[in-house]
């Protein structure tokens, strides 16, 4: 009688009889230490592979919130000197409004000593 037993990464059971693996869905016999030799090599590549993905992900995560703090920099930058600007556009209209109430009263007053 053989042992069914089930593999991390495989979804297909695998029967064991007398150290000779039997995979019934690929009609596949494999010696127990073959397969045992292999599983860690994929273990060890996964493991491996996890690693990589980990440290580049950090990396990454650390790039991305250096360039959101320099735009957030930029953008708080920006909304000063639109402020600036802003106040700029207010006082060169209020001057513009101050001259043609001048230029009113000084041609209203020309008008009126002409007009005597």
């Amino acid at each position: 009688m053989g042992v069914i037993i089930k593999f991390r990464y495989v979804t297909s059971n695998f029967v064991v009889y007398e150290n000779t693996v039997y995979c019934s869905c690929l009609s596949v016999k494999i010696e127990s230490v073959t397969l045992h030799c292999r599983w860690k090599e994929q273990d060890a590549y996964i493991d491996h592979l996890l690693s990589v993905l980990d440290s580049s992900s950090a990396a990454e995560v650390a790039k991305l919130k250096d360039s959101e703090s320099k735009l957030q920099q930029r953008v708080e930058e920006f909304t000063r000197r639109e402020n600036v600007l802003n106040m700029r556009l207010a006082t060169k209209q209020q001057e513009l409004q101050e001259l043609v109430v001048r230029d009113g009263m000084i041609i209203y007053l020309d008008v009126d000593l002409s007009g005597t």
